[in-house]
């Protein structure tokens, strides 16, 4: 089985022409939208793989790219809850006690911003030898 991840909003040249002078000094892709559908499903296409496809625009996304039977399953991750929060937290840390993972998820369950699961993944991986030391600088995360 195969497994490719493609930033699918950088990765492909837009099909409209650009009229906006600001948008003109933008670099473009050298992956077409049709020579991205032909290896997602085209003639050449193999099977037996598993595509993720990520993007913070799905809403700027052409339509014959996320359309029905091209992409099967939709994922939206959001922001972190606690939950999300204290696996996140034990995954960093194998061996960490139940304690510390209630200590991390109430210290960031306080805050009045919410925040992203790549910045959480970033203070993690910040602290990555130190569970206490996660807890103690929580507030960093903000």
């Amino acid at each position: 089985m195969l497994l490719f991840r493609y930033y699918i909003d950088a990765a492909i040249k837009n099909r409209e022409k650009v009229e906006d002078e600001e948008d003109k000094n933008t670099v473009d892709s050298s992956i077409t939208l049709s020579g991205l559908l032909n290896a997602i499903d085209g003639i050449a296409s193999s099977e037996e793989r598993i595509l993720f496809m990520t993007t913070n625009y799905k809403e700027h996304l052409d339509c014959a790219i996320i359309r029905p039977g091209r992409i099967d399953y939709q994922v939206y991750l959001g922001h972190c809850k606690p939950e999300m929060v204290k696996k996140m937290f034990k995954r960093f840390f194998e061996n960490v006690s139940e304690e510390n993972i209630d200590k991390f998820s109430e210290a960031t369950s306080k805050f009045e911003k919410t925040f992203s699961p790549a910045e959480l993944q970033k203070h993690l991986i910040l602290y990555k030898d130190s569970p206490e030391a996660a807890i103690e600088h929580a507030n960093d995360l903000i």
